[in-house]
């Protein structure tokens, strides 16, 4: 556990020649120390192998949450780093990425100011990722493929393309209020849009041009409908609560095909092969009904306990003694 650092200080480093590392169950907050210009975890791109691991962090209070640094090859075949089950809470920056390919899945990303994520460089993928009440995903290079991304509540605008590549695939964006768009790109950019769900008061939900399919839709939703119950409603099980799977109830227009590039849905739960939801979560919840899930003597603390119900149940809450 951190909970202080010197100015512009970092609490863990990973340099270049660092390879085959699991960083886990850490604790780096600094809400209450000014952290500033100081770095949770700093890793110097290794482009090729997974080399690298980033598991059941807690970052909080930092001006970058986990950054990736030096130089590196904006593509390859494996990821350089994976990020798996790290909370990102009040940073200025969740994750930094100017260079590397990094891959992710279930990370958390609360309440960050400036950027939940921010792309300007490299080729990287987060599957199952949550945002919650932050800043927006900034992509001014590189490319970033969200898969299954959850983005509840955003302060104004979920994602930003100014330059670079942004897929979205299976995403929900759900927003209560508030003006504005959920998504923007400019001329220079481009953002790929694909069986997501993008609800919010309106009208206008994304501002630029988008590239879309007539074969894998997406459903926008404005105005006074939106959150649920509305006659073009997604009909989300509880918005308010945090839980976006769709009711059993919704619409036949919240269908799509079977991708290959996504099958699971954000709960891990496996999607059909033809028929697919929309958005992030698999229509009701039969696809929890039957799951095992196994974890190591050593991973059974309070904290990874509380992840996997979440990942399990999203909206539920799980109180332990």
């Amino acid at each position: 556990r951190i909970y202080a650092l010197g100015e512009n200080g970092t609490g863990i480093r990973l340099s270049a020649g660092v390879s085959g590392c699991l960083i886990s169950d850490n604790t780096i907050d600094l809400r209450d120390r000014e952290g500033l210009g100081r770095t949770g975890i700093d890793v110097a791109c290794v482009a090729g192998a997974a080399s690298n691991r980033l598991d059941h962090n807690r970052i909080a209070g930092c001006s970058a949450g986990i950054r990736v640094s030096g130089e590196g090859e904006d593509a390859a075949e494996d990821p350089g780093l994976l990020v798996t089950s790290n909370r990102l809470i009040d940073c200025n920056v969740g994750l930094d990425l100017p260079v590397g390919v990094v891959s992710g899945r279930f990370n958390e990303f609360e309440q960050c100011t400036d950027a939940s994520v921010r792309v300007s460089g490299g080729c990287h993928r987060l599957d199952s990722e949550r945002f919650e009440a932050g800043a927006e995903v900034s992509i001014s290079g590189g490319e970033m493929e969200l898969i299954n991304a959850v983005f509840a509540a955003p302060n104004t605008t979920a994602a930003t393309v100014t330059k670079g590549v942004l897929r979205i695939l299976h995403g929900t964006v759900w927003r209560p209020s508030g003006t504005g768009p959920l998504l923007r790109v400019s001329p220079e950019g481009t953002l790929r849009l694909e069986q997501s769900i993008l609800s919010a008061p309106g009208p206008d939900l994304i501002e630029g041009s988008p590239v879309v399919s007539a074969d894998r839709p997406n459903a926008l939703v404005a105005g006074p409908g939106h959150s649920g119950g509305g006659p073009s409603s997604p009909d989300f099980r509880d918005p308010l609560r945090g839980d976006f799977r769709i009711e059993p109830s919704g619409t036949a227009s919240m269908r799509g095909q079977c991708i290959p590039d996504c099958r699971t849905d954000a709960t891990g739960a496996g999607r059909p092969r033809a028929r697919c939801t929309l958005g992030a979560f698999e229509m009701g919840v039969a696809g929890n009904v039957g799951r095992t899930v196994r974890l190591a003597r050593e991973d059974c603390t309070a904290a990874a306990l509380a992840d996997t119900f979440r990942q399990l149940f999203p909206g539920d809450t799980l109180e332990l003694p």
